[in-house]
């Protein structure tokens, strides 16, 4: 009897052991291969807020999203299709997203994307040592294709190449602004025609609000859902 009890007493310690053994590889094959937390896995990426106004469902015609946004609101669309043109050694007019170049695409990404997604600060000594932002190259692209149709972007033909992590697949910058600061745009004209607004706006030189220097033409193709940008025209004055 004592040995019947024995016997079975080990075989039950043999289970809880086998079982005990087998529990942290278990766990193991549940984690991300690479260690990264799967909050930051490609199934659940989130695209930053955008900076331009978007159609609400209710604004059915570019005629009823034009009665409903303020000149401001506007006028943030041709500063980001200026941001995309404006830059030195830049052309200042595109026929079609596939004229505009990477550093112009990149350009416009920043003037259009909330930044606060990708601030990050390090201190030293209970003080801030340095500030910067870091950028997944996904949001670049994921806030390009929200906005235009047959674009090219590599971010190796920007200023910002070298600070790309292939493994990471992001890159670093120690600012987020695009082209633009120091331009100022005026509303001139603005209609809707089927899915098409027109938005015309007057460059006005900073120091003299009187003097005329441009006009910018922007077309965005519009419909209840999305809103995108087709070409942009700079006529100096």
């Amino acid at each position: 009897m004592n040995q019947k009890m024995m016997r079975l007493f080990l075989c039950l310690c043999g289970i809880l052991s086998l079982l005990t053994a087998c529990q942290p590889a278990v766990q193991g094959e549940s984690l991300p291969s690479s260690g990264i937390s799967q909050g930051n896995s490609e199934e659940t990426f989130q695209p930053a807020p955008s900076r331009l106004p978007s159609p609400t469902g209710e604004e059915t015609t570019p005629e009823l999203f034009l009665a409903s946004r303020t000149e401001e609101e506007l006028l943030l669309f041709v500063d980001a299709a200026w941001a995309a043109v404006g830059g030195p050694g830049m052309e200042r007019s595109f026929a079609s997203p596939a004229d505009i170049s990477s550093e112009g695409l990149l350009s416009f990404f920043f003037r259009t994307t909330d930044e606060q997604a990708f601030y990050r600060e390090e201190t030293e000594a209970g003080k801030v040592s340095q500030r910067y932002y870091c950028i997944p190259l996904e949001a670049v692209t994921s806030q390009l294709d929200r906005y235009f149709d047959e674009y090219t972007f590599c971010l190796e033909d920007t200023n910002w190449a070298e600070e790309y992590d292939r493994d990471k697949q992001q890159f670093i910058s120690r600012s987020f602004i695009g082209w633009g600061d120091s331009v100022v745009w005026k509303i001139d004209t603005v209609r809707g025609e089927e899915k098409n607004i027109f938005i015309a706006a007057n460059q006005l030189d900073p120091t003299d609000p009187e003097k005329l220097l441009a006009t910018g033409t922007l077309q965005l193709f519009f419909n209840n859902q999305e809103i995108r940008f087709l070409s942009f025209h700079y006529q100096p004055c």
